[in-house]
């Protein structure tokens, strides 16, 4: 077997420029691997290098990982660090890998081993996962002989006879793959937009091209935008601010391609399609494009517009193809730097506004304790510009958690009794037969245990804001006497006699909707009318998602330098759960789980929030509360229960991959994207 695996690498690093082979073997019941085999490329002497390890150790977190799956796996150095925490690394290898794959070795629904392939600078095609697949159907029933003892001597030539097929076709297939090493080596190598562009300028002069398009799109806003425009003549470079409908018949016809991009010759009457992109010379010259894919997501498109349409050929597009891997890989990486980079400057921002003051809270005349660049909360800003010169009550409404006392703090600090106290009382954490005495007052013995007078919160915010929260559990016969208060300016404390004038503003605040108590009767219409002079209303965090990073990093550095904690950023999987998650208790219920994660950080990135997306429900019209499966998860339980009936085999005659009518490669991407695995079947 170490003799058959040592010629394999021999195969495939030419071939598709595989810098590390790993094939590893189970014990029967995968808690061990009894024994792996090591190639790897060696730059230095050009030659295979082999190891055997033979010793049986325990599966690490990776090597369970690993052996989970039961599909071929595509995995970045950026994905493991994200999900683990760590790149995965190669046992006696010192190169740290930026591409793998893992092929399971199945048999009979039991794994017998895995065949890994490990990339310092490629990612890994199509062509070369397909090829490699071959190759593990021929170890795993190598290995299934091996472990009932059937393998013999005679079946290595048979399997050199399929092994040189294989490679005989693979080779035919990629026959066209004439792009140079160091292109493909400065594409994966970009670390920003600029850099980008020279081996951009390379790829046109190999191509013999007049310009060559790279276009990203925007999925959520569903636009395509020119992003680097590498023009000989330099007559296309005002495209970098045109943006286009992803519904433009170019970008649908490349999409329907079947993964195989776009010829457009002279004669070609979908050519004039393209000139919305300033290929108007397109009469003389020939076009190729081509879809920039992520996890099987278009993240773009690449289009070449060439000198000579005589050129146009198949072998022309499938070097396109290629080049396209390259190009996505590039364009993805960039998205996450640019990400990772706004992420930082947004911490930045509030470590700089951190060290100029304590606390946000004290005199802040210009709204800085409000997160929100949206358009939700930019309303809400405005509002608040409005009403705070005056001395007009404010109601304050939404959702628990959704920052009520920081509006009212924020309007109190922007008006001109700023110097004088802010009140605060919670009328829903005071006992009925208590809270008359916290608002007015009492005077010595005014009942059992009133030992001396004592001022309430209306005297002690005279000249001031007194800031009501929670209003709406405030019992009804107290709604009567703070009516009073509020229209006639005066108060007498419990026991008293005296009448006392005072002069506050009121600052209300209520998660309930109190046109709504009002008809039910448990909130009195007047004083309702009496504290809905101005009313704002406070949206929840769910339909601001786009003031989540900033949220997110405001509190991350809060409590990062509360605690002492090196924690300063997120993953891109824990943006991601941010965004997708509902957060019923809205900005409180993020303060509290980053605070928590801060707390349990080990390492200086947050790359799992541990919270479960809620489900979406809606109300039918009988008033039954229904789950609402989105178009993933459908497809996911479609998947899930079609694998059932396989037995969790995916290809072949009687595998899942038939039956649902795609390639074995595209279903093993969909179950990958969808999260399925083989404790799911």
């Amino acid at each position: 077997m170490f003799e058959l695996f040592k010629s394999i690498l021999k195969i495939l690093h030419p071939l598709f420029s595989i810098d590390c082979g790993v094939l590893t073997v189970y014990d029967s019941k995968v808690t061990t691997i009894s024994r792996a085999y090591v190639s790897a490329f060696d730059p230095a002497s050009e030659e295979i290098c082999e190891q055997i390890v033979a010793v049986q150790t325990a599966l690490t977190p990776f090597q369970k990982e690993v052996a989970g799956f039961t599909f071929p796996v595509l995995k970045s150095k950026d994905e493991w660090v994200a999900e683990l925490g760590e790149n995965h690394h190669v046992t006696g290898q010192t190169g740290e890998y930026q591409y793998h794959c893992y092929i399971p070795l199945e048999f009979n629904n039991q794994v017998l081993g895995t065949f890994e392939l490990h990339n310092l600078s490629y990612p890994l095609s199509t062509e070369c996962l397909s090829f490699c697949s071959s190759l593990a159907d021929i170890l795993t029933d190598l290995l299934h002989k091996e472990h009932c003892g059937l393998f013999s001597a005679t079946d290595l030539p048979h399997l050199k006879e399929i092994s040189a097929s294989a490679h005989a076709e693979a080779r035919q297939q990629t026959a066209t793959d004439l792009l140079p090493n160091k292109l493909l080596e400065k594409l994966t190598a970009v670390a920003s937009r600029d850099e980008l562009s020279q081996p951009l300028a390379e790829v046109a002069e190999l191509f013999k091209a007049e310009s060559v398009i790279v276009l990203r799109k925007d999925a959520e806003e569903n636009l395509v935008h020119p992003y680097i425009i590498i023009d000989v003549n330099g007559e296309r470079e005002q495209l970098l601010s045109e943006k286009f409908s992803a519904e433009e018949t170019l970008f649908k016809e490349i999409d329907n391609a079947a993964g195989k991009g776009l010829l457009l010759d002279s004669g070609d009457a979908k050519g004039t399609l393209i000139s919305k992109l300033g290929a108007n010379k397109l009469n003389r010259h020939g076009v190729a494009a081509t879809a920039l894919k992520h996890q099987d997501e278009v993240i773009g498109y690449l289009i070449v517009c060439l000198k000579d349409s005589k050129i146009l050929s198949d072998e022309l597009l499938h070097l396109l193809q290629r080049l396209g891997i390259f190009v996505s890989a590039a364009i993805n990486n960039l998205a996450v730097t640019e990400k990772s980079a706004l992420q930082q400057q947004l911490i930045k921002e509030y470590e700089n506004k951190l060290s100029a003051t304590q606390d946000l809270r004290v005199e802040s005349k210009d709204f800085s304790d409000i997160i929100g660049r949206g358009k939700h909360m930019q309303r809400v800003i405005a509002l608040m510009e409005q009403v705070a010169s005056t001395d007009s009550t404010v109601l304050i409404t939404g959702e628990t958690g959704t920052g009520k006392e920081v509006v009212a703090r924020g309007i109190h600090q922007a008006s001109k009794r700023s110097n004088q106290p802010m009140i605060k009382i919670n009328c829903a954490a005071i006992p009925p037969n208590l809270i008359e005495s916290e608002l007015f007052g009492h005077e010595k013995g005014a009942f059992t245990g009133a030992t001396e007078r004592r001022e309430g919160k209306f005297e002690l915010a005279d000249k001031g804001t007194l800031f009501l929260d929670e209003i709406g559990e405030l019992p009804l016969d107290m709604q009567v006497k703070l009516l009073r208060a509020l229209q006639e300016k005066e108060i007498e404390r419990v026991g008293g006699k005296t009448v006392i004038k005072v002069d506050v503003r009121i600052i209300a605040a209520t998660n309930r909707d109190l046109a709504a108590e009002v008809e039910a009767g448990r909130f009195r219409r007047d004083l309702f009318y009496r504290l809905n002079v101005f009313p704002i209303w406070l949206p929840p965090l769910r339909s601001r998602k786009e003031d989540i990073p900033a949220l997110a990093a405001h509190f991350l550095f809060r409590y990062a330098q509360k605690s002492g904690r090196q924690v300063t950023g997120f993953s891109q999987r824990a943006l991601q759960q941010m965004n997708s998650y509902e957060w019923p208790g809205n900005v409180r219920e993020m303060e509290h789980t980053i605070e928590r994660l801060v707390l349990l950080a080990t390492k200086n990135q947050i790359t799992e929030l541990g919270i479960a997306p809620k489900e979406k429900r809606i109300v039918n019209k009988d008033g039954v509360a229904q789950k609402v499966k989105t178009i993933d998860e459908n497809e996911r339980d479609h998947i899930f229960a079609v694998l059932q009936l396989c037995s969790g085999r995916i290809s072949g005659e009687q595998g899942a991959a038939k039956l649902l009518g795609v390639p074995a490669t595209t279903l093993n991407s969909k179950i990958k994207r969808l999260g399925l695995s083989k404790k799911h079947f």
